[in-house]
């Protein structure tokens, strides 16, 4: 009976990737947690990159995602103005195009900050500044304390990760600086002393999950949404609920 429990366990970890991931990433994160993080955290706050804080705060302000959004939302209004100026021919396609990957951020930044945020609340982890200045380490009462009890995961690296992972789906020349980047925050957030190891990597993890989660939806052409344009869907449902009440099977009596 075991044995059969654990074959289809295996059957069904094989057809669920994102599953399995997830497993092995609670697993990488637990010996993490237990073993690395703490004196990880002991030798950056030593003062060995001290000379390199200041920079690494510079490069952790682009894991802030207002500007992200804002740079976002401004394009994909271009987009769409654009692409109701020109509704056909390749460039028209190009702005579709354009839009649909712009959804998919969108979409990885709303859906990567609703489980980071539930994790930090539920989770409760203690922040390393705890640790440096009164030794510390481990874990407060979920949804109950906030911050500094709220280290797991890391936000700015979450949204460092979110904006590298849709940057490598529109331009794959551009992934391995993308990622770079992404792995500067994540760094910065360490050497800052704003988190753990493990933070970080559970941040990273849930944005590329999150956002190969969803390209098979937003990006599969076979949708019209939420691939198209959410202004274009927007109007479009006004207009057909227009359409509904102005019909004449709506105004019998």
């Amino acid at each position: 009976m075991r044995i059969r429990a654990l074959d289809g366990f295996d059957r069904w970890m094989a057809g669920h990737p994102l599953a399995y991931a997830s497993l092995v990433m609670v697993a990488v994160c637990v010996v993490l947690v237990l073993f690395v993080d703490l004196p990880l955290a002991t030798w950056l706050g030593s003062g060995a990159w001290n000379q390199t804080d200041r920079a690494f705060k510079l490069i952790g302000q682009m894991g802030r995602a207002e500007g992200w959004v804002a740079a976002a939302v401004l394009a994909y209004l271009a987009a769409t103005w654009a692409r109701r100026r020109h509704p056909k021919g390749p460039r028209a396609e190009w702005y579709r195009w354009l839009t649909r990957h712009l959804n998919l951020l969108f979409g990885t930044l709303i859906g990567t900050t609703a489980i980071i945020h539930l994790l930090k609340n539920g989770v409760a982890r203690l922040r390393p500044e705890l640790w440096y200045r009164h030794r510390e380490y481990g874990f407060g009462w979920p949804f109950d304390e906030g911050f500094p009890a709220d280290s797991f995961p890391s936000g700015h690296t979450q949204t460092a990760f979110a904006v590298a992972a849709v940057v490598a789906l529109m331009a794959p020349r551009w992934r391995a600086p993308a990622f770079l980047l992404a792995g500067l925050v994540a760094l910065s957030r360490l050497v800052n002393g704003a988190h753990y190891l493990s933070d970080t990597v559970a941040g990273a993890f849930i944005a590329i999950a999150v956002c190969h989660a969803l390209k098979r939806i937003v990006l599969d052409p076979a949708r019209s949404w939420p691939g198209e344009s959410v202004i274009d869907w927007v109007l479009a449902f006004l207009r057909r609920r227009r359409q509904a009440k102005d019909s004449p099977a709506s105004t019998r009596a």
